[in-house]
């Protein structure tokens, strides 16, 4: 869906610390965020990104 959005055309920022996962049996939730926060950031085409910043950046923009 996230990354869906970027290529529609749509700006994306994904808040780094408010996801909301749970160990599974392979990896850790730290390493799922850390996954999932690493491989959306950035992507997306040339005039249209997923970002990735704090929540704290987030608000601090508002």
């Amino acid at each position: 869906m996230k990354k869906n959005t970027a290529l529609l055309g749509y700006d994306v920022t994904l808040a780094s610390d408010c996801h909301s996962t749970y160990d599974s049996s392979v990896l850790k939730a730290e390493q799922i965020i850390a996954h999932h926060n690493q491989t959306l950031g950035g992507f997306g085409t040339p005039s249209n990104q997923i970002r990735v910043v704090s929540s704290d950046e987030i608000f601090r923009e508002a």
